[in-house]
């Protein structure tokens, strides 16, 4: 098909052919329609971390944390909650005293900005958050 107009348009340009004799092979051309693939399109749906450390402590010894895919959802709602909960029953000690005002004072639009970060991440297809290789540590957390 593309290559029928380009031979048309060809033949008009090196006039082996007239535009009315083209106007009408170009007409009879039929079009394929753009054709959207049933594949369907993979959201994220969980997020993966895998931390792998080197701990001086033991030795030199690697430690590995290889957690399971957790769900965006889940861990959207248990952040929510986890937020409203360290919100209302926090402590008013010296040490954190920064962290507790700044979760006290947390409002609903705060609270709203974290769950379309979570609601982005779920609409996105699967990608890596983050990455870092060094020779101490590897730490990936991505979306699958």
């Amino acid at each position: 098909m593309e290559n029928d107009m380009l031979e048309i348009l060809n033949n008009v340009s090196n006039k082996k052919c007239n535009v009315d004799n083209a106007i009408k092979k170009i007409s009879n051309i039929t079009f394929k329609e753009n054709i959207v693939s049933n594949d369907k399109i993979q959201y994220a749906k969980k997020i993966k971390i895998y931390i792998n450390v080197i701990d001086d402590k033991k030795d030199g010894k690697r430690l590995k944390i290889n957690l399971p895919a957790i769900s965006l959802k889940f861990l959207k709602r248990v952040g929510m909650f986890g937020i409203k909960i360290a919100s209302k029953y926090s402590k008013n000690d010296n040490k954190n005293s920064n962290q507790n005002e700044h979760i006290k004072n947390m409002s609903f639009n705060d609270l709203e900005n974290i769950k379309y970060v979570f609601d982005a991440l779920v609409m996105l297809p699967p990608f890596e958050i983050i990455n870092v290789d060094s020779n101490d540590a590897k730490v990936h957390i991505y979306t699958c």
